[in-house]
Formats: C-alpha cells, structure tokens, sequence
C-alpha cells in the first residue's frame, strides 16, 4: 500500500505545486478585478463567467470523462480510437452551437444589458471562442494524465494561465478595456493552449473506420455525467444570479471576491482531485484497494483541517497587504471576508464527494451521479432563494454550504450498496470536531496574530501526539517523506 500511496502524493505534488502556482497567478486577477473594476462591472463579469461554464459542460457532452474511464494503457490502437471519437465528438458539438452563439449574438446580448449598453453583441461573439478552444483541450489534458506525464501537463497549465494574467493585465490595467479586455485576454490565453496541444492531437487522432460500438458505449458512460455536471454548476454559481435579482450588482460583486479568497481549500480539492482519477481507476483492481481509499479520504480531511485553520485566521492580513492600484483587496470588500470560512466547508465537503465518486466511475453506474447532484443543485437554488433575501452574501454562502453537504449525504447513501468502502468515519469526524473546537475558540479570544498561530500548531500537536496515527501509519508517513523510521514490531506498510 506505501507504494500505491507514493505514486498518488509523487502526483499530487506535482499537481499540487501546479495548481498551487496556477491559483495563486489566477488569484492576481482578483485584486485587479477589485482596483480596476467596479463592483457592478464585476458582477457583470461573473454573471458572464457563469454561463460560459454551462457552455463547457454541455460542448463535451460527457465525452471528456469517458475517455478517462475507456483509456487502455496496454492498447495504444484503442487509446487512440477512444481519443478520436472523444475529440471530434467535442468538436462537433462545440463547433454547431459556437455558430449558432454567432449567428443569434444580438438576441442573446439583450439578456446582459449592461454589456449589450456598452459594447452591443461584440463581447458576446468573442466570448463564445473562449469554451471553443477550451474544450478541444481537455481530451490532450486527459492524455497527460493518463500517461502520468505530470510535468509536461504542468508546464502547460502554468503557460496558459500566465498567458491570461500578464493579458488580463495589460487590457484592464494598462488600455482600460474593462470586461471587453477581460474577454479578450481569455481568447488569446485559450488560443495559446490549442495551439500548444496541436502537436499532441496529430499524434493522438485516428482515421474513424467505424468502431460506433465504442462510440456508443462512450456515451453511455459519458452522457449520465452531463447532468450531473450540470447540476454542480449549478450548486457552484445558482447564488450568483439569484444575488444579482435581489441585490443588484454591486452585492454580486462583494460575493463574488471574497468567494475567491476561500480559494486555498478549492486548491487542495482541485490536486486532489487531478490526481485522484487516474490514480483509482489504475489501483481499483488491487485486492486492498478499499481500504487504500478509506485511508486517503481521512488523510485528505486532515489536511483540509490545517488549510481551513490557517486560511480562517490568516486571510485578514493578506488582504491588507500592499498591491498594484491600492491593497491587495481593496478596502471597499473587506466587510464580507466572513464569508470565507462558510464557502471552504463547502468546498471541503465537495472533496469528499470527489472520493466518493470513484466508485460510480469504476463500477461504471455514472447514472447515479445525476441523482446526488440534483438533488444538491435543487435545494441549492431554493436556499439561495430563502435566505439572500435575509442574510444577503452570508445567506449566498449558507445555502452553497449546504448543497454540497447534501450532495455528499446522498452520493454516500447510493455508495454504500454500488461500491462499498470502509471509511474511517470516527477518525474524520474527531478532525473534524478538533478544527471547528480550535476555530471557535480562537474567535472567541482578543484578536491577536500570535493566538491563530498557536491555534495551528496545536491542531498539528493534538494529532501527532494523542495517538490519533498509530505506529504503522507513523512509520509509512516518515517512509513516504524520505526519513528512516525506527523498527517497529510487528509493523504493516499502510
């Protein structure tokens, strides 16, 4: 098991320090966003930025999952065939409705009067290109990721996004373009990123000589996913819209920059996630693959805990710091930095629906999916209906929180009959119970930097030292980070 857990941290850390560095120049964005632009501009481009996710998931039609669940790593002639149904596929799909986004551009611009008062339809017509060029690369990502070319894929990732930021930089900072910039700095990174995999989709694509049964059962796996998919992104942006008809424009934009500031506990779940598929759809074979799974979901919790801790107590003063145009956020959005920890929760419980899906895809019964994630999707939009009107942006946070607490509560209950796994639960919760009991208790105290750090190191200290890990995990973490542990009698790799 050490071995297995190895490859997947060897991964992660890559993967990890990818995101990490990809969020964090993303994450520059958002003080630009907040010096340059104002609240409504930046509601405005959120509300755009939300249906430009749809777009994605419904150009791919299911056909982007799928491929990782048909990749045959000994079978390079079948590989190729699942990647050239799985490309043209998107491509088809993405090209009909990209002509179609330009042929009705003035129609669908009415929807978004304060752009359509401002630039007309243009924005509209160059924001379709955006999806176009971004789904045509997530069959040559998924190749990557497969093939544990990790660094390669890294390497792409941290171009494209440096593309976008020094773009996005120069348009809204520099020439004063606004949201028409902003999309603009989108076409031109995403346009980079097709260009990049162009070599990758030569070597990869394959003259279709029939095969429709594959590509059938491709979209029977693909296609239950595609509402599912939809359904989460909905539970991630319901609020959005709801917050705009309730409280305009400006509230949108408050929501929408401290929601990005809870972005370290959505990076810990993006590396999770990167690396999780290809890691238990190659491992779920192996005869202690259960319980391999149940050991990383309460590792994973663990390290959710340090991040919600941390970023809770430490977020205040990064937003204080010094930046280009001002501080790092500006001064007008700091009152709704309580948000922060409310949207992590939610985060961390849509980590624990990405384990738990594993096994959906491995037993290949995805129709599942769509049931948690309407479900979810569903009390989300009547959640943000109830409470915004109350509690406003914290009302916005409450009810995401809770859809994806929901979500995970039913994916578990269809988990436990479809692909049965024995989860730590006692552990998970007493992390848990651990964190929100530090955190509590910490608010509760005179506001003092020195506290908070306290706070961190005793949750580090209560689990390293209370017996929470047992001698054999002790052991196999020292193992896994390079250090020689002591003999232990009697000890099993974890």
């Amino acid at each position: 098991m050490l071995g297995k857990l190895r490859t997947l941290a060897s991964d992660a850390l890559i993967y990890g320090l990818t995101t990490i560095l990809v969020r964090f120049m993303t994450f520059l964005l958002t003080p630009l966003y907040s010096n340059y632009l104002s609240k409504t501009e930046i509601g405005v481009f959120t509300d755009l930025l939300s249906v430009l996710g749809f777009i994605t998931i419904l150009y791919c039609v299911g056909l982007d999952t799928s491929f990782f669940r048909f990749f045959v790593r000994d079978n390079v002639n079948r590989t190729k065939e699942a990647f050239s149904y799985s490309f043209w596929g998107i491509f088809a799909v993405s090209g009909f409705f990209t002509l179609m986004v330009f042929i009705f551009a003035d129609s669908i611009a009415l929807y978004f009067p304060e752009i359509n008062s401002k630039y007309g339809s243009s924005v509209i017509r160059m924001a379709a290109l955006i999806p176009l060029c971004d789904v045509l690369t997530f069959i040559p990502y998924a190749v990557l990721r497969m093939n544990r070319r990790a660094k390669v894929f890294a390497g792409l990732k941290i171009m494209t996004v440096a593309v976008n930021v020094i773009a996005t930089y120069l348009m809204i900072a520099v020439f004063k373009m606004g949201i028409m910039g902003i999309v603009i700095a989108g076409i031109i990174s995403s346009g980079v990123a097709f260009l990049a995999f162009i070599p990758i989709i030569i070597k990869w694509l394959t003259p279709l000589r029939g095969g429709k049964a594959l590509l059938k059962e491709m979209l029977v796996f693909g296609l239950p996913t595609v509402p599912s998919a939809l359904s989460l992104m909905v539970l991630q942006l319901a609020d959005r819209p709801i917050m705009k008809a309730i409280g305009g424009p400006e509230m949108l934009g408050m929501y929408s920059v401290n929601y990005r500031l809870a972005l370290p506990m959505l990076l810990i779940v993006a590396v999770f996630e990167f690396a999780w598929r290809p890691f238990y759809l190659s491992n779920h074979e192996e005869e202690d693959s259960k319980q391999l799974f149940s050991r990383i979901l309460t590792y994973f919790t663990l390290c959710c805990a340090l991040v919600f801790l941390i970023v809770s107590f430490g977020m205040e003063y990064v937003v204080r710091m010094p930046f280009v145009g001002g501080r790092f956020i500006n001064p007008a959005f700091w009152s709704g930095m309580g948000i922060i920890p409310i949207v992590m929760g939610g985060y961390f419980f849509n980590g624990i629906f990405t384990n738990l899906a594993a096994g959906f895809h491995i037993t290949k019964r995805t129709k599942f999916l769509p049931i948690a994630t309407v479900i979810a999707a569903a009390s989300n939009v009547l959640l943000n209906i109830i409470l915004i009107p109350k509690y406003g942006i914290y009302g916005g946070a409450w009810a995401t929180f809770g859809a994806y607490f929901l979500s995970m509560i039913v994916l578990y209950y269809y988990s436990r009959t479809i692909y049965p796994v024995p989860y730590e639960w006692k552990r998970i919760f007493l992390i848990i119970i651990v964190t929100l009991g530090i955190f509590w208790g910490v608010n509760a105290l005179p506001d003092m930097i020195w506290t908070k750090i306290l706070a961190v190191v005793v949750l580090v200290a209560f689990f390293r030292f209370t017996g929470f890990f047992n001698a054999e995990e002790i052991a196999a973490i020292k193992r896994l980070v390079g250090r020689k542990p002591k003999k232990v009698d009697g000890s099993q790799n974890v």
